[in-house]
């Protein structure tokens, strides 16, 4: 009876009935999930973007950056070698989760080196967690603010926030807002200490 009740729930909200929705099975046989363990989290409803695993996750999140900046396997940072046979992953009891080690120039490296995530103690799901933070905020976010969130020292906070701001500057090679040369429009501006308003 619950299953059946699911089901004419979901056929009302979607309004036919609903033969490509994720998860149909599970719900007709009543078999439990838990929350953020789906890799379809963005494609079911009542889901947050904030329960995908590689916000929770330090494994996970080590994949999620891994896939996002090497789309075609490990690149050595130091030599530029992405040859996949000269490149093995270091494995052992007491080595760092995702160390590689590159064949040509013989030197370990991760997905953190030559990124903001570099000479960092932070792990690297919060990394994650604070960048989604900073983006999604709509007037910006305190270094207090994720101190408080993240739940890391204060100094930490300041220091996520400063990396992650720097590496989304501008670096002077985009062109002028409205183009070279060109007039932009403005309905009032405030100048200087004098509060001139045009």
């Amino acid at each position: 009876i619950n299953s059946l009740i699911k089901l004419m729930f979901l056929t009302q909200v979607l309004g036919t009935f609903p033969v490509d929705y994720p998860g149909l099975r599970d719900i007709i046989l009543d078999v439990p999930r838990p929350l953020g363990v789906s890799s379809d989290h963005r494609k079911r409803p009542g889901m947050s973007a904030l329960n995908a695993p590689y916000l929770h996750d330090e494994d996970a999140a080590l994949a999620y950056v891994e896939s996002r900046l090497w789309p075609n396997g490990p690149t050595c940072p130091h030599c530029g070698n992405a040859a996949q046979d000269r490149i093995t992953a270091l494995k052992g009891t007491s080595t760092r989760p995702g160390v590689r080690k590159c064949k040509e120039c013989r030197k370990p490296f991760t997905v953190k080196v030559g990124t903001i995530f570099e000479s960092s103690h932070v792990p690297l799901h919060l990394w994650l967690q604070a960048i989604h933070l900073i983006c999604a905020s709509k007037k910006g976010i305190s270094s207090n603010q994720l101190h408080r969130v993240l739940g890391i020292t204060l100094k930490s906070a300041w220091f996520l926030s400063h990396r992650i701001r720097e590496a989304m500057k501008v670096n002077g090679s985009e062109p002028p807002m409205g183009g070279k040369g060109e007039i932009i429009e403005a309905d009032e501006t405030y100048l200087g200490p004098g509060g001139f308003v045009f």
